[in-house]
């Protein structure tokens, strides 16, 4: 007796479709959404402690992490500027309950100051850069970004700083990249090197010292529709 196929004639969503072993659609059905989008559930740009809790619903997480910038150079014409700090994109899976503090790095006060991390404890870290120095200093170090180890979450994107591929070290410091990947994250006018979390503080060839710039951070869940 022949097989009786039903029609699956219809539109769907998503679609969950049964083939048969001639390859003929015999079942179609709407099936349930992909993944959920990506929301920011916190954001910080001052130095400063929170603590973040995700939201139940919560599967995966990404942050987006600054660590602060020195203090720029002073007293002489040839000081340095500082090192900005390290920034990226960690992510990776975390079921809820998942309720950690945050530390966000305030830059250095002056020269030889280097700034302070920013932290998502147990999840990643985005160290802060070197103090500016007195005098010609050719080898001032940014930041660094990493996340934490062992743990599921990964360097997706390292631009510290500057604009590095996806896990990779970042260039030398370019405003420009820097401004437009924060800009991406954070939702900022990238026309002012003024607005880059954590960017590098200029040097003084006076006494007056250059304060670096507090390191920010933006949790992100994705617990969209």
């Amino acid at each position: 007796m022949p097989k009786i196929i039903k029609s699956a004639k219809g539109s769907y969503t998503a679609t969950d479709i049964t083939v048969d072993s001639s390859g003929r659609v015999i079942t179609a059905s709407s099936g349930s959404g992909g993944q959920s989008q990506f929301i920011m559930t916190k954001f910080k740009s001052t130095d400063g402690n929170i603590t973040h809790a995700i939201n139940p619903a919560t599967t995966v997480v990404q942050a987006f992490m600054v660590g602060s910038s020195g203090g720029g150079g002073t007293g002489t014409a040839d000081s340095s500027p500082s090192g900005g700090g390290g920034s990226g994109l960690v992510a990776g899976p975390q079921a809820a309950p998942f309720s950690q503090p945050v530390t966000v790095g305030a830059g250095g006060a002056g020269r030889f100051d280097s700034g302070a991390a920013t932290n998502y404890a147990n999840f990643g870290t985005a160290n802060g850069g070197q103090g500016g120095q007195q005098g010609p200093q050719p080898n001032i170090n940014p930041g660094t970004i990493a996340a934490e180890s062992p743990s599921n979450f990964t360097v997706l994107a390292d631009v510290s700083p500057g604009m590095g591929a996806p896990g990779s070290p970042g260039s030398p410091y370019n405003s420009t990249d820097v401004m437009l990947f924060q800009n991406t994250y954070f939702g900022k006018n990238p026309g002012n090197i003024n607005t880059v979390y954590g960017g590098p503080s200029l040097k003084d060839p006076g006494p007056s010292p250059k304060a670096g710039i507090d390191g920010a951070i933006a949790i992100y869940e994705n617990i969209g529709s």
